[in-house]
């Protein structure tokens, strides 16, 4: 009998059988031995099993279990900064988002809006007409509305400014006017466009528009926090569909198309401690070369090996979780020497992948196959379908994972695949909590969408620390930006107020219901009477009709006017009039059989 695998049976008592029969033509069936017990289903062997088995004895793999050699962990979990016991929601977003880094926002806005006024002839319409220079004051308060839009959605910006009583949300109004909001969103910049190289020359860079707030955020999230043991490196996606050279495709996300960001995020808490955009090319794989890397390694490699140096998350016994993307032989092999270890699941075509794991195998449910070589372990389980797995964290021993089957019973699994399951959605999670009260909007600029991206990262990071550190860890992420917003609001006592708006003319419902009062009419500053006149929309005909045929008509003026209405009006009998009847005119004019409303 040719050589046979070494199965670690799971206990399942299921016995039905993947695959058809066609599948295996050429294979032997026959029962196997395990630890000198017989397991009462059949396996399929390849009759070049020989030849297989001394393939992956050149690449010194073998069917023996031994446990990794794991260095401990010794990164002290935490912040690296003081904060106060009690230290409010305000301070948190702090840590990330550096109070120096308001002018810059002033100053480039300022300056990008100068340019735009002096270099174009402006349209009619256009809202820099009445442009004035943006404050600090100003800045803080328009990102803390930007925050509020998130936890108030609505569909449109400009419906935050509605005067629709059904809809309308006077706040937004009452701290900034609309068209200001707007030519501050229009006009946000962070770099001198001036000074931007253009594609194609020496020296261009791809983020070159909001390079200083990357740079601000990728510091900040590595060096504020220490992470826990586990991590889980993926990919995240900010959307974008408009035209972008390096926008990429991945039916696989929710959101397809975007620009691509390699994450690598605490997997408990999903805080993200370091990431790299991708443009085109990987500028972190030039991280690798920093740790002597071979620059002959794969491109995957390259990838979570220069994100982990560049985030400082090497050579601390930190356990790293990813899928099938990364995962390869190599790249487990260099993370191990450098006391980083990893699990995932893997493409079984990667170089040096043991070839016992790649045949066709009629495998029942639960059943597993392993092989080792040194500390790296490469496992394939079936269960609905084929799952192969490298790990140089765990041994070929079944854990039981947190499901129960159709009996009750608990259900077994590979160890690295239950911790899989359970440590590689770090990234996924703050995905999924950046979804929640998110800041950002559709823009026309790709830029602006990718700056909205962070910020809103910004306030995620901020909440994930919050819950650990934060005086109320039970605080809703709702309440906790809003906590931000009317704290940065506050911070801006001297931000210009909006004009106030001319009160709109109430509908005929409105004139005819409620309580309605007289008062005298306003002077205006420095006017002679203290109640000035006004003609009485009532009593005097209207504007139309106003000319020679006119003529016959007493102009009326009255002193008095309706708060509610906004219209001048004497008193009391035009003032009852105009507040009772539809057709108030006729009325005054002697048709005194018009029906009230």
């Amino acid at each position: 009998m040719a050589d046979i695998e070494n199965i670690a049976d799971s206990g399942s008592d299921n016995s039905a059988d993947s695959g058809s029969e066609s599948e295996f033509e050429g294979f032997e069936e026959d029962e196997v031995a395990v630890n000198g017990n017989i397991l009462n289903h059949t396996v399929i062997l390849n009759p070049n099993y020989d030849r297989i088995i001394a393939r992956d004895e050149e690449l010194n793999w073998s069917n023996i279990d031994t446990p990794p050699t794991i260095a401990p962990f010794t990164r002290d979990v935490g912040l690296t900064v003081d904060l106060d016991e009690e230290a409010e929601p305000i301070q948190f977003f702090k840590l990330f988002f550096n109070e120096d880094y308001w002018p810059i926002i002033v100053t480039e806005t300022n300056k990008y809006a100068e340019a735009k006024i002096a270099q174009q002839p402006l349209s009619p319409n256009s809202r820099l007409h009445e442009w004035t220079p943006v404050t600090v004051d100003e800045v803080k308060l328009f990102f803390a509305l930007c925050i509020l839009m998130g936890v108030v959605y609505k569909e449109s910006i400009e419906d935050y400014w509605t005067t629709n009583e059904s809809t309308m949300t006077p706040f937004f109004n009452k701290k900034m006017s609309r068209n200001r909001f707007l030519a501050i969103l229009s006009n946000l910049h962070l770099s001198d466009s001036t000074r931007e190289i253009p594609v194609g020359q020496d020296g261009h860079d791809p983020l070159y528009k909001l390079r200083s707030f990357v740079n601000m955020c990728s510091r900040n999230f590595c060096d504020i926090y220490v992470p826990q043991k586990e991590l889980s490196v993926d990919e995240s996606t900010c959307p974008w569909k408009g035209r972008l050279r390096f926008r990429v495709y991945n039916p696989a996300k929710p959101d397809r198309f975007g620009i691509k960001l390699y994450s690598v995020n605490e997997a408990n808490s999903g805080y993200c401690v370091g990431f790299d955009v991708y443009v085109g090319s990987t500028p972190v794989a030039e991280y690798s070369e920093l740790v002597d890397l071979d620059q002959d390694s794969g491109q995957t490699t390259k990838i979570v090996i220069g994100l982990l140096a560049k985030t400082g998350l090497l050579h601390g016994g930190h356990h790293v979780y990813m899928d099938n993307y990364y995962t390869s032989p190599e790249l487990f092999d260099e993370l191990s020497i450098r006391e980083t270890y990893a699990c995932g699941t893997v493409r079984k075509n990667r170089k040096e992948f043991p070839e016992a794991l790649k045949v066709k195998q009629r495998m029942l449910q639960g059943d597993s196959i392993f092989r080792r070589r040194e500390d790296l372990l490469a496992l394939k389980f079936y269960d609905k379908r084929e799952v192969h797995m490298l790990s140089t964290i765990h041994t070929a021993t079944n854990a039981i994972f947190d499901k129960r089957d159709q009996n009750g019973q608990p259900k077994f699994k590979p160890s690295c695949i239950a911790d899989y399951c359970k440590f590689m959605g770090g990234v996924d999670l703050s995905d999924q909590n950046m979804k929640y009260y998110s800041v950002m909007r559709k823009s026309h600029k790709w830029w602006k969408k990718l700056f909205f991206f962070f910020f809103n990262m910004i306030l995620t990071n901020s909440y994930a620390l919050y819950r650990k550190y934060g005086t109320n860890k039970n605080l809703k992420s709702q309440d906790f930006r809003e906590q931000i917003a009317i704290s940065l609001i506050l911070e801006a006592p001297e931000a210009p107020k909006p004009k106030p708006a001319r009160k709109r003319p109430l509908t005929n419902s409105d004139r005819l219901t409620g309580r309605h009062f007289p008062a005298y009419n306003v002077a205006k500053e420095g006017a002679k009477r203290k109640h000035p006149a006004r003609d009485c929309v009532a009593c005097n005909p209207s504007f139309k009709n106003r000319g020679p045929r006119a003529t016959k008509y007493k102009r009326n003026s009255t002193a008095f006017h309706c708060p509610d209405c906004n219209v001048a009006l004497c008193v009391p009998r035009c003032f009852e009039v105009y507040h009772t009847y539809q057709n108030y005119k006729q009325v005054l004019n002697g048709n005194e059989n018009s029906d009230s409303e």
